[in-house]
C-alpha cells in the first residue's frame, strides 16, 4: 500500500526530529524541500505539537543552555533565535534574562579557563569578539580574570 503525502511528511519530519531538537520553522522549511502543500505541512507541525515533539519553548531553552556552555555570548543566542529560527518575540521576552546573563558570565570564565593557560589579553580579547561580547562585556569579562 502507498504511503499518502501526510504519512511521507509525518516520517520525514520524525527523522528529523530524532536527531535533535528543532524549531517550529525550521521544520517547517525542511518540510518544505519535500513538498510545496502547505495544508499537509501544516497540519504534520499541528501533529508534532499536540504530540509534544515540537516547541519552541523547550527548543529555546536547550539552545539557549548548549551555547552559552560553549561561551558563546547571550546577545548572539538570542540574535540567532530571532532571525535564523523565527522564535517568537513572546517567547524571548518571557525569559529570565539576568539569570541567563550570569549563566553567560560563568560559563565564559569557564572556557576561558579551559583554553587558555595564561591570560594573554589581546588573544581573550578577540576570542571573546569572535564568541558575540562586546567591547563593554568583554572589559568586564577581562578585569574580572585579573582579580583572580
Amino acid at each position: 500500500m502507498q504511503k499518502s503525502l501526510y504519512d511521507k511528511l509525518f516520517e520525514y519530519g520524525c527523522k528529523l526530529l530524532k536527531y535533535k531538537d528543532r524549531s517550529v520553522f525550521e521544520i517547517k522549511e525542511k518540510l518544505r524541500t519535500k513538498s510545496n502543500s502547505e495544508k499537509y505541512i501544516d497540519e504534520v507541525i499541528e501533529k508534532f505539537v499536540q504530540l509534544g515533539y515540537l516547541d519552541d519553548q523547550r527548543f529555546t531553552e536547550r539552545y539557549i543552555d548548549k551555547w552559552l556552555t560553549k561561551g558563546k555570548s547571550l546577545n548572539l543566542i538570542l540574535y540567532e533565535l530571532k532571525e535564523k529560527y523565527k522564535i517568537s518575540h513572546e517567547i524571548l521576552n518571557n525569559l529570565d534574562i539576568k539569570s541567563l546573563e550570569l549563566k553567560e558570565f560563568e560559563s565564559v570564565i569557564q572556557v576561558i579557563n579551559k583554553k587558555f593557560k595564561k591570560v594573554d589579553k589581546e588573544k581573550l580579547f578577540k576570542f571573546l569578539l569572535s564568541r558575540g561580547f562586546s567591547e563593554e562585556k568583554i572589559e568586564t569579562i577581562l578585569n574580572k580574570l585579573k582579580e583572580k
